[in-house]
């Protein structure tokens, strides 16, 4: 029988679309959150707690994020989980500056189209 080199990252973690459902869920109470005098709004966790969606979601996250990588570490490959977590975390914050980027050049853009004060007070541009 050959000698299979097991990797680091040869774990089958199954996915697990509970916590996806309530991860999506809690970016809907988040974008319900931020519609201002929006009936829906009633509905989210802000109204009934001391956290709001994004304390949901990033609990979520936090424990899908172990679920995923305490097994690799629990191996005794720490540096290979923190390599691969810095990787993830540097393609979240160049999507997030790209979006960010992309959503102002739009709004700057409808600004100057539609040549209306109102947007520079709204938006900040």
């Amino acid at each position: 029988m050959a000698n299979q080199n097991r990797g680091p990252f040869s774990h089958a973690v199954e996915r697990d679309l509970r916590l996806d459902l309530f991860r999506g869920m809690g970016l809907w109470m988040i974008f319900l959150d931020h519609i201002p005098h929006d009936i829906v709004a009633w509905l989210t966790l802000r109204n009934y707690g001391f956290s709001d969606a994004a304390e949901f979601f990033v609990f979520i996250s936090g424990y899908l994020a172990g679920f995923i990588y305490g097994p690799i570490v629990r191996d005794g490959h720490f540096l290979a989980a923190t390599k691969r977590l810095v990787m993830r975390a540097w393609q979240m914050y160049v999507a997030h500056i790209m979006l960010f980027l992309l959503f102002t050049a739009q709004i700057a853009r409808t600004v100057r189209k539609f040549d209306n004060p109102m947007y520079e007070d709204e938006f900040n541009v």
